[in-house]
C-alpha cells in the first residue's frame, strides 16, 4: 500500500493546491502513471536541526540494544559474508530498475549491464512500448508497469529508482520495508518528512539508501576534496557554485511541479548545492535566502534544441522556476552562494563550476586550479590527472557498500539534508525574506 500523504493518481488526474497533503484511497496504486506528491508546508524546513542524524539510522538499533531487544532476524548483519559465495567468491546482485527515462537508457543501463556482479532481473516503466524495447535490448527476463508489484513479487537485492521526483519515496518505502537496498536518482524526493520516514524504515531493515549525487564522484571534485581535508585552503570563509544554461529547459514532467516538486533547483541545482556542500564538509545551515523566478518560461527560441523527457506529452505544464539563486550561511561561519538556470539571456556554462576561498588558499574548478603562496609568492597550480567515468564509480561504490555493509558517501540522510535546504530556499523565495533555520 502506498505511504500516507502520497497522491496515487495518473498524470491525467486532478491536481490539488501545493502544500496540501492528500490521503490515498484504500488500495490505490501506481498503475497507469506516476503519482503526484505535494510537499507539506512547514515553518521549520531544516527539521533535523535539533536532533542527531544517527537517530534516523543507528538510533533505532542502539535504543533496541539498550532495552535488551534482540536484533531483527533476516539478512545477516555482516554484509560481507551475506554477499560472498564459497571460497570468498563475490555473488551477483539481482537488480530491478523502476523508471526507464533518458538517464537510465543512456547511462545507468549501459553501466549496469557490463558489470559482472549484476543481474538485471526486472525493469518497470509506465510506457509499455519503451518497456518492451529495453527488455529486449538488455535481455531482462521480467518487466512490469507497476513498480510496487515488481518490488512485491521479485526477489531483488537492490532497486534503482529513476522515476519523476514525486514517485521516488513511494517506491523506495516499499523497497525499504522488504530490506531491499535502494539507489535513488537525485533528489531523494519532494517531501522531507516522507523521505525521513523511508530512511528510518530502511535502517530498521538494514537496507542501504544511496542518492545519485554523481558530482561527488567526479575526479576533479574528489581531488579538491582531498586538498580541502588536508587543510590546504585553511579556514574556508566563502564559496560560490553555479551551473547556468541559457536555453536548456527540459521538456516533459520536469516543468510540472506536481511531478518534479520544483524547477531548475530540483533538477541541476541539486548537483550545484550538493557538490559545494560536500566539499565544505556538510556544515549545518543557519540562515538561508533564496530567489526563484520563471523568467523566460516556455520560450520558443528558433534554431536551438531542448532536452526532452522520454515521457514528454503533447500538452505539457510549465509552472516552475527556470532561474534560482541562493545564499546560505552555515553555523561554522562559511557562506555559500548558488546560481543555477535552465534559461537566461547570458553566457552558458560548460558544466558545474565552483570557487572556494580560504585563509591559506583557494580552489577553482573546472579546470581544477589551486591558488596559494609558495615561499611568499602567489602561485597558480594545475594538478594533472586523468578524467574518470563518474557514473561507473558511483555504482561501483553502491555495490561495494552493499557487499561490505558500509555507509554510502551520499547516503539517505545527506540526501534528506540537501532536500531540506532546497525547500528552505523555495520558502525564502516565496516569502521574500531570509529564513533562520
Amino acid at each position: 500500500m502506498a505511504a500516507a500523504g502520497v497522491r496515487m493518481e495518473s498524470a491525467k488526474g486532478r491536481t490539488d493546491p501545493p502544500g496540501r497533503r492528500v490521503q490515498p484511497k484504500e488500495g490505490a496504486g501506481l498503475r497507469g502513471g506516476y503519482p503526484r506528491i505535494f510537499p507539506q508546508t512547514e515553518k521549520g524546513w531544516f527539521r533535523g536541526k535539533d536532533r542527531r542524524e544517527e537517530e534516523i539510522l543507528s538510533g533505532v538499533q542502539s535504543r533496541k540494544k539498550e532495552a535488551g531487544i534482540p536484533a531483527r532476524r533476516g539478512r545477516s548483519p555482516q554484509r560481507e559474508s551475506a554477499y560472498t559465495g564459497k571460497r570468498g567468491r563475490a555473488m551477483r546482485f539481482r537488480v530491478g530498475i523502476i523508471g526507464i527515462g533518458s538517464i537510465v537508457e543512456e547511462v545507468h543501463l549501459p553501466v549496469l549491464a557490463k558489470r559482472k556482479d549484476v543481474i538485471l532481473a526486472a525493469v518497470c516503466d509506465v510506457n509499455e512500448e519503451r518497456l518492451k524495447e529495453i527488455s529486449r535490448k538488455y535481455a531482462v527476463p521480467k518487466s512490469y508497469r507497476d513498480g510496487l508489484e515488481m518490488i512485491a513479487r521479485e526477489k531483488l537485492d537492490a532497486v534503482v529508482i529513476c522515476t519523476p521526483n514525486s514517485a521516488h519515496i513511494p517506491y523506495a518505502a516499499a523497497a525499504a520495508a522488504k530490506g531491499i537496498h535502494i539507489f535513488l536518482e537525485k533528489p531523494i524526493g519532494v517531501n522531507p518528512q516522507e523521505a525521513e520516514d523511508m530512511i528510518r524504515t530502511a535502517g530498521q531493515n538494514r537496507a542501504i539508501v544511496m542518492v545519485g549525487m554523481v558530482s561527488r564522484f567526479r575526479r576533479d571534485v574528489q581531488i579538491a576534496k582531498e586538498y580541502i581535508e588536508s587543510g590546504m585552503p585553511g579556514d574556508i570563509y566563502y564559496a560560490k557554485a553555479q551551473l547556468l544554461r541559457r536555453r536548456g529547459t527540459p521538456r516533459g514532467w520536469f516543468t510540472d511541479r506536481s511531478f518534479s516538486g520544483g524547477g531548475v533547483l530540483m533538477d541541476i541545482g541539486v548537483h550545484v548545492l550538493d557538490a559545494a556542500w560536500w566539499l565544505l564538509g556538510c556544515p549545518r545551515p543557519q540562515r538561508i535566502s533564496g530567489h526563484a523566478v520563471q523568467a523566460l518560461g516556455n520560450y520558443e527560441t528558433r534554431f536551438l534544441s531542448s532536452w526532452k523527457s522520454s515521457g514528454e506529452t503533447v500538452k505539457s505544464v510549465h509552472d516552475v522556476e527556470d532561474f534560482a539563486a541562493g545564499w546560505i550561511r552555515f553555523e561554522n561561519g562559511t557562506v555559500l552562494a548558488l546560481e543555477t538556470s535552465w534559461a537566461l539571456n547570458g553566457k552558458q556554462d560548460e558544466g558545474l563550476s565552483m570557487q572556494i576561498y580560504g585563509t591559506k588558499g583557494g580552489i577553482f574548478l573546472p579546470p581544477l586550479t589551486l591558488y596559494r603562496e609558495e615561499r611568499r609568492i602567489l602561485s597558480e597550480i594545475h594538478p594533472q590527472f586523468e578524467e574518470n567515468h563518474p557514473y561507473e564509480e558511483e555504482f561501483q561504490h553502491f555495490f561495494e557498500c552493499i557487499r561490505k555493509g558500509k555507509t554510502p558517501v551520499a547516503d539517505g540522510v545527506q540526501g534528506l539534508r540537501v532536500l531540506e535546504m532546497i525547500r528552505a530556499l523555495y520558502e525564502s523565495a516565496r516569502q521574500g525574506r531570509e529564513l533562520s533555520l
